[in-house]
């Protein structure tokens, strides 16, 4: 849930950047502004980015704020089974922002992409706290049983976040929330 609330709060800052004195079209407006006009639910997010599709979420994945950029990659985490998608979300996974990293390693997750499963591995390997962090969170969306014991790695990590990750991650693991 955490998490939504990031995104909510992003696509709050994404549509009022966009209404305040942008050069787009009145149409490119109107998808960005869907989040807001929904309450601000998940499923806002998930159908402005069905409606953008990668064409309209692509713009805002180079903007220098974050929440435009991290409303952009939750977007594309929206577009299960969509290749362009998937393959910008690893481009980013790959990318030198470990906090744009991370998003783009749980939008894989909530794609539900086979490729989700090597990046969470990857990112247990990182140096980047806020990646093993995500990485714990990730493996709750994607599911896959075969990750757990990188939470039961994750429960002892150094770090406190890290840790803390893990917990979240187990606690939505047993009660599916």
């Amino acid at each position: 849930m955490w998490r939504w609330r990031i995104i909510v709060a992003a696509a709050a800052a994404l549509a009022a950047a966009i209404g305040c004195g942008s050069k787009q079209k009145a149409a490119d407006k109107e998808i960005v502004r869907v989040p807001l006009e929904f309450g601000g639910r998940p499923d806002a997010l998930a159908a402005w980015a069905v409606k953008a599709q990668v064409k309209g979420i692509k713009p805002y994945l180079k903007s220098e704020k974050n929440p435009e950029r991290i409303t952009a990659i939750n977007a594309l985490g929206c577009l299960k089974g969509n290749a362009e998608a998937t393959q910008l979300l690893l481009e980013i996974a790959h990318g030198s922002d470990a906090r744009d990293a991370g998003f783009a390693i749980l939008g894989l997750a909530h794609q539900g992409a086979p490729e989700a499963k090597a990046e969470i591995e990857r990112a247990f390997a990182s140096p980047e706290a806020s990646l093993r962090r995500d990485a714990c969170l990730a493996i709750a969306d994607y599911g896959d049983r075969s990750l757990y014991p990188l939470l039961e790695k994750a429960s002892v990590d150094d770090d406190t976040k890290v840790r803390q990750g893990a917990a979240i991650a187990r606690k939505r693991l047993e009660t599916g929330k």
